[in-house]
């Protein structure tokens, strides 16, 4: 198993909680946009089945409400997870510090934190390969300075 494999699992795993988090607020956000909607009424006069005695908008309330609930657990659990994390991340010096930040609190990709970091230079158009080898670069030394702090709990 090489060096930072555990450390990076562990952040990946963070990673992954943000991911869920966004899936939830979507699909929160779908119950808001669906709860507002209005349906059409049916004159047919046909019965329809009776199912479970709620009425679509009533099982859309409920959903959301469950939805609102599930999204602050997993905002919890993330804050929680992070403030472990953030225990070794904080040792680290500022560029690797900042490149774990944006990866794995805010959840950034690998373009993103290359403009962000060297995106204001005179030549980053030209030279933006070269800038995404040194957050790479500074990334692994991230990796390897937090392998050396980092404990992963027993199995």
């Amino acid at each position: 198993m090489k060096k930072t494999q555990a450390i990076k699992e562990r952040l990946n795993a963070h990673r992954e909680m943000l991911e869920k988090l966004a899936t939830l607020k979507q699909e929160l956000e779908f119950a808001e946009e669906s709860y507002g909607s209005t349906r059409a009424i049916d004159y047919s006069g046909m019965p329809r089945g009776g199912g479970d005695g709620t009425s679509q908008t009533e099982r859309v309330v409920l959903r959301k409400i469950a939805l609102e609930e599930k999204v602050r657990q997993k905002e919890k659990e993330i804050a929680d997870d992070w403030a472990t994390l953030e225990t070794y991340v904080e040792q680290l010096a500022p560029a690797e510090t900042l490149v774990i930040n944006l990866r794995y609190y805010y959840g950034a990709e690998w373009r993103e934190i290359a403009l962000r970091l060297y995106g204001k230079r005179r030549d980053y158009d030209v030279e933006a390969d070269k800038y995404m080898d040194k957050v790479f670069k500074t990334h692994g030394r991230a990796l390897l300075n937090l392998s050396e702090l980092f404990t992963p709990p027993p199995q």
